[in-house]
């Protein structure tokens, strides 16, 4: 009953319990990294997706957080397999007590031991000693002395000196095999949670049929897991009676090594089984997760996917983890999106929001907005730029790096590519961070791909008006107060604070008087020849594309 109240109480709200990611992302680290186009280390720093994961995880089995961040970082899953899991969705949402009696079945498999199912299913198994033939040895002279023991007495000495021999192999094979028969139990609670769950499901009978064989496979397994759990009984001064004869015999027989290798061949032959029951179990878990995401936000929408466009319509989008986040619309047609704004006005986190929107979009059918219509995309981005000192890298190469793997994907045409730049070569000169930051930005916006980016130079405005929308934010200075209203402006930012800022902060006037004077000088010289050489440079890059 506790129980029960507990996952109520929890119900629509990010879990309070720390996480441990490698764990959660044993099952991509294994499974084959052909199959799936992942998000990269970049993308996943910059966009805080380890945080974003953390929010929208409402799985209550440690399975189902390995499926949901698989699903995440595969970033998209086919629209019949949304349409799928949406249907899902809408069953639990039908039926509560179905869904509350899955939870309390999924919570008996949120045992940290439960996150190594991916090892079983993909990584390398223990190979037998190879010297097993010494074991089968043992086993028949151990038979042959005991039966010749009551006709000739002498064999006592070699039951001895066998079970010396014996003692020494048995706990070093304890020793060998670790944490394995650990991980081997839980096996028995994997087939039980399917079983209670799968006929309170909206899985189809063929499915479920094909999914009850599964399970009893591993039945047929695990019943022998139950010989080599005996340790258990040394928790109890009862037990412990039992535990000592148990022991004793599988010394003289070395049994357990046997038993154990048996099974392990079994399970490397049952990966498939293990496999089924571990994704079944997964999605139904992330369709009542996403029932929970969605009950615990202020509102969502179901997204709509444009296939052949290059379009991206959104209206009261919001960033999930910005607490009372203001909402923004944006509509970009056949147009890549070019941002500007003073720092703090909201620039990166507006793009950040797009991406993470885009990405639950695809893969939990859910965004945080009251619309949302795109394209189904692969996210890149450049964003958090830092030196590495210890590869003697500098800023501007790691820019030239991150951005370079932008360039090589806008190549790949059978994909379609969500670009995200963030202050595009900010570790440069002007003259050639502008000229750059056009070619580049030109060239990514090519085919059906979209590129959202961030700048502080204005003069990229001029530069990319046939290929770009322009949108700003900007503060506002009153009374020597700065303020941002957060809210996206369609066109060019026209008036700098940057040095208003500095006054509010009590910077000296000295400073402030003469940075103020010398902008007003390079804002009336006349600046034609510059600009005009600018373009020239743009023009020849672009022949040299």
């Amino acid at each position: 009953m506790k129980e029960k109240e507990n996952v109520m109480i929890a119900w629509g709200k990010p879990k309070a319990l720390r996480i441990d990611i490698d764990l959660i992302a044993q099952y991509t680290n294994y499974k084959s990294s052909d199959e799936i186009f992942k998000l990269n280390e970049k993308t996943l720093v910059d966009l805080d997706f380890y945080s974003f994961y953390k929010f929208v995880d409402r799985t209550s089995s440690s399975v189902g957080q390995q499926c949901l961040y698989h699903k995440l970082i595969s970033q998209s899953d086919s629209k019949e397999k949304l349409e799928k899991q949406e249907q899902s969705v809408k069953f639990y949402n039908s039926n509560l007590d179905k869904k509350l009696n899955s939870q309390l079945a999924l919570k008996k498999l949120a045992n940290p031991n439960d996150y190594y199912f991916p090892y079983l299913i993909f990584s390398a198994l223990p190979e037998r000693m190879y010297n097993y033939w010494i074991i089968l040895f043992l086993q028949v002279a151990m038979v042959l002395s005991v039966v010749l023991c009551f006709k000739y007495p002498i064999f006592f000495l070699s039951i001895i000196l066998l079970f010396t021999v014996n003692i020494s192999l048995h706990y070093l094979h304890k020793n060998r095999i670790g944490n394995f028969t650990v991980y081997f139990s839980r096996l028995t609670n994997l087939s039980n949670t399917l079983r209670k769950i799968l006929p309170i499901s909206n899985v189809s009978e063929l499915k479920q049929s094909n999914l009850q064989s599964d399970i009893k496979h591993i039945d047929k397994i695990t019943s022998q897991v139950l010989f080599l759990k005996t340790d258990n009984l040394q928790n109890s001064e009862f037990g412990s009676v039992f535990w000592f004869v148990f022991e004793i015999f599988k010394i003289i027989t070395l049994s357990e090594i046997t038993v154990f290798n048996k099974l392990v061949d079994k399970i490397r032959v049952s990966r498939p089984q293990i496999e089924n029951v571990c994704t079944a179990i997964g999605e139904i878990d992330i369709a009542i997760s996403i029932c929970s995401l969605r009950d615990g936000l202020p509102y969502y929408s179901i997204p709509t996917f444009e296939k052949q466009s290059k379009e991206l319509e959104v209206k009261a989008l919001y960033h999930p983890l910005v607490t009372d986040c203001i909402a923004n619309d944006i509509a970009l047609q056949d147009k890549s999106l070019l941002l500007t704004g003073s720092n703090m006005a909201g620039k990166s986190t507006f793009i950040k929001a797009v991406n993470l929107n885009a990405l639950s979009s695809q893969v939990l059918n859910t965004s945080f907005t009251n619309y949302y219509k795109a394209p189904i995309w692969q996210l890149m981005t450049s964003m958090t730029i830092k030196d590495q000192l210890e590869e003697d890298s500098s800023y501007y190469m790691e820019e030239v790096n991150s951005i370079g793997q932008l360039i090589t994907c806008s190549e790949e045409s059978d994909k379609r590519y969500l670009f995200t730049i963030d202050e595009i070569f900010k570790g440069t000169n002007t003259i050639e961070r502008i000229s750059t930051a056009k070619a580049i930005l030109q060239y990514l916006n090519k085919s059906e791909h979209l590129v959202l980016v961030s700048t502080h130079d204005i003069e990229l405005t001029k530069l990319l008006q046939e290929g770009f929308d322009l949108y700003f934010f900007q503060e506002s200075i009153t009374d020597k107060t700065l303020s941002f209203d957060y809210k996206i402006k369609k066109g060019t930012l026209e008036k700098s604070n940057a040095i208003s800022i500095l006054e509010i902060v009590g910077y000296p006037r000295v400073i402030t008087e003469e940075a103020r004077a010398l902008a007003e000088k390079l804002k009336n010289e006349k600046t034609g020849e510059r600009i005009s050489g600018i373009c020239t440079l743009c023009y020849r890059t672009d022949i040299l594309q």
